[in-house]
């Protein structure tokens, strides 16, 4: 019986191993799957990162072009008024020198 028990406990240690080598690979994949998911989130945080600059630029840019517009709004405001303003005084001036 002994050369038996020798054989059940080497099947044993056997299937031990075998359980330990897949137990291995399981962890080896579960931790590249890990580094691979971590991976993506940092690449997507990234271009969440890159998204927001760009956004801010273009935001920056479309309130440079809105600043810029309101001061030439403003310009034309101003030049339209002073022209008025010239337009009305030399009415005045001419009104009064006639008479």
């Amino acid at each position: 019986m002994q050369a038996k028990d020798l054989v059940d406990t080497l099947n044993s240690v056997d299937n031990g191993l075998q359980k330990l080598q897949n137990s291995i690979q399981e962890s080896k994949r579960q931790i590249r799957e890990r580094k691979e998911r971590r991976e993506r989130i940092e690449n997507a945080w990234d271009n969440l990162k890159d998204d927001d600059y760009v956004e801010k630029r273009w935001d920056n840019y479309v309130d440079q072009q809105a600043r810029e517009r309101k001061q030439r709004a403003e310009q034309r405001k101003r030049r339209f008024v002073d022209k008025l303003t010239s337009d009305l005084n030399s009415a005045i001036r001419d009104a009064t020198n006639t008479h």
